[in-house]
Protein backbone atom coordinates (compact mmCIF):
# COMPACT_ATOMS: atom_id res chain seq x y z
CA UNK A 1 0.00 0.00 0.00
CA UNK A 2 1.43 3.41 -0.87
CA UNK A 3 2.57 5.68 1.91
CA UNK A 4 0.44 8.69 2.68
CA UNK A 5 1.43 11.72 0.66
CA UNK A 6 4.54 13.52 1.88
CA UNK A 7 5.08 11.49 5.05
CA UNK A 8 8.90 11.53 5.12
CA UNK A 9 9.28 15.00 6.65
CA UNK A 10 6.67 14.22 9.30
CA UNK A 11 8.51 11.03 10.26
CA UNK A 12 11.88 12.78 10.46
CA UNK A 13 10.47 15.68 12.49
CA UNK A 14 9.08 13.13 14.93
CA UNK A 15 12.64 11.88 15.49
CA UNK A 16 12.14 8.61 13.65
CA UNK A 17 15.14 6.95 12.00
CA UNK A 18 14.29 6.42 8.34
CA UNK A 19 16.51 4.09 6.31
CA UNK A 20 16.62 4.50 2.54
CA UNK A 21 17.37 1.88 -0.07
CA UNK A 22 19.72 3.28 -2.71
CA UNK A 23 19.08 2.68 -6.40
CA UNK A 24 21.62 3.58 -9.08
CA UNK A 25 20.13 1.46 -11.86
CA UNK A 26 17.73 3.45 -14.02
CA UNK A 27 14.93 0.93 -13.65
CA UNK A 28 11.70 2.15 -12.07
CA UNK A 29 10.57 -1.43 -11.38
CA UNK A 30 13.75 -2.12 -9.38
CA UNK A 31 13.19 1.09 -7.41
CA UNK A 32 9.62 -0.05 -6.68
CA UNK A 33 10.83 -3.48 -5.54
CA UNK A 34 13.31 -1.87 -3.13
CA UNK A 35 10.36 -0.06 -1.55
CA UNK A 36 8.30 -3.26 -1.45
CA UNK A 37 11.13 -5.00 0.41
CA UNK A 38 10.46 -2.78 3.40
CA UNK A 39 12.59 0.32 3.00
CA UNK A 40 10.51 3.33 4.08
CA UNK A 41 12.36 5.47 1.49
CA UNK A 42 14.14 4.82 -1.81
CA UNK A 43 16.85 7.15 -3.10
CA UNK A 44 17.18 7.44 -6.87
CA UNK A 45 20.85 8.28 -7.43
CA UNK A 46 21.02 10.75 -10.30
CA UNK A 47 24.55 11.75 -9.29
CA UNK A 48 26.43 8.47 -9.79
CA UNK A 49 23.58 6.30 -11.05
CA UNK A 50 22.17 5.92 -14.55
CA UNK A 51 18.99 7.98 -14.01
CA UNK A 52 17.74 10.61 -16.42
CA UNK A 53 14.75 12.90 -15.85
CA UNK A 54 12.30 10.67 -17.73
CA UNK A 55 13.24 7.60 -15.71
CA UNK A 56 13.16 9.58 -12.45
CA UNK A 57 9.63 10.76 -13.23
CA UNK A 58 8.41 7.21 -13.72
CA UNK A 59 10.38 5.86 -10.77
CA UNK A 60 8.90 8.37 -8.32
CA UNK A 61 5.43 7.00 -9.06
CA UNK A 62 6.71 3.40 -8.92
CA UNK A 63 8.43 3.95 -5.57
CA UNK A 64 5.16 5.29 -4.16
CA UNK A 65 3.34 2.24 -5.51
CA UNK A 66 5.91 0.16 -3.65
CA UNK A 67 4.93 1.88 -0.42
CA UNK A 68 8.04 4.02 0.07
CA UNK A 69 8.96 7.69 0.01
CA UNK A 70 10.92 8.70 -3.13
CA UNK A 71 14.08 10.76 -2.66
CA UNK A 72 16.18 12.03 -5.59
CA UNK A 73 19.93 12.65 -5.44
CA UNK A 74 20.58 15.23 -8.13
CA UNK A 75 23.83 15.59 -10.09
CA UNK A 76 26.25 18.31 -8.98
CA UNK A 77 25.08 21.71 -10.15
CA UNK A 78 21.83 20.54 -11.76
CA UNK A 79 19.67 22.85 -9.70
CA UNK A 80 16.70 22.75 -12.09
CA UNK A 81 16.43 19.02 -11.48
CA UNK A 82 15.63 19.73 -7.82
CA UNK A 83 12.42 21.62 -8.49
CA UNK A 84 11.45 19.17 -11.23
CA UNK A 85 11.91 16.20 -8.90
CA UNK A 86 9.74 17.91 -6.28
CA UNK A 87 7.12 18.71 -8.94
CA UNK A 88 7.10 15.04 -9.93
CA UNK A 89 6.39 14.02 -6.32
CA UNK A 90 9.75 13.36 -4.68
CA UNK A 91 9.54 13.75 -0.91
CA UNK A 92 13.10 14.98 -0.65
CA UNK A 93 16.24 15.75 -2.58
CA UNK A 94 19.90 15.18 -1.85
CA UNK A 95 22.40 17.60 -3.35
CA UNK A 96 26.05 16.55 -3.43
CA UNK A 97 28.85 18.98 -2.62
CA UNK A 98 26.87 21.15 -0.20
CA UNK A 99 29.56 21.85 2.37
CA UNK A 100 28.68 25.20 3.92
CA UNK A 101 25.58 27.20 4.88
CA UNK A 102 26.29 29.44 1.87
CA UNK A 103 26.26 26.36 -0.40
CA UNK A 104 22.90 25.36 1.08
CA UNK A 105 21.40 28.82 0.52
CA UNK A 106 22.64 28.82 -3.08
CA UNK A 107 21.16 25.35 -3.58
CA UNK A 108 17.72 26.56 -2.48
CA UNK A 109 17.95 29.80 -4.48
CA UNK A 110 19.19 28.21 -7.71
CA UNK A 111 16.82 25.24 -7.59
CA UNK A 112 13.85 27.55 -8.10
CA UNK A 113 12.23 26.29 -4.89
CA UNK A 114 13.05 29.24 -2.64
CA UNK A 115 9.74 31.07 -3.18
CA UNK A 116 7.73 27.88 -2.69
CA UNK A 117 9.64 26.87 0.45
CA UNK A 118 9.32 30.34 1.95
CA UNK A 119 5.55 30.62 1.60
CA UNK A 120 4.68 26.93 1.91
CA UNK A 121 3.17 26.60 -1.56
CA UNK A 122 4.40 25.11 -4.77
CA UNK A 123 3.88 27.38 -7.78
CA UNK A 124 2.76 24.53 -10.06
CA UNK A 125 1.04 21.81 -8.02
CA UNK A 126 -0.39 19.64 -10.79
CA UNK A 127 1.48 16.51 -11.69
CA UNK A 128 0.61 12.92 -12.51
CA UNK A 129 2.27 11.49 -9.40
CA UNK A 130 0.32 13.63 -6.96
CA UNK A 131 -2.95 12.98 -8.74
CA UNK A 132 -2.36 9.23 -8.50
CA UNK A 133 -1.78 9.47 -4.74
CA UNK A 134 -3.98 12.28 -3.47
CA UNK A 135 -7.57 13.11 -4.24
CA UNK A 136 -6.51 16.77 -4.19
CA UNK A 137 -3.03 18.19 -4.76
CA UNK A 138 -1.15 19.18 -1.63
CA UNK A 139 0.07 22.72 -1.05
CA UNK A 140 2.94 21.80 1.26
CA UNK A 141 6.46 22.16 -0.10
CA UNK A 142 10.06 22.29 0.97
CA UNK A 143 13.14 20.41 -0.03
CA UNK A 144 11.98 17.74 2.36
CA UNK A 145 8.27 17.36 2.25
Amino acid sequence: MPTSAFSLARRLRAGETVHSGWCGLASPIIAELIGREGFPAVTLDGQHGLWDVAAITTAIAQVRLGGAAPIVRVPVGEFATVSRALDFGAEGTIAPMINTPADARAYVRRSGSEAGARIGRQPWPACRTRRSICARPTSSVSHLR
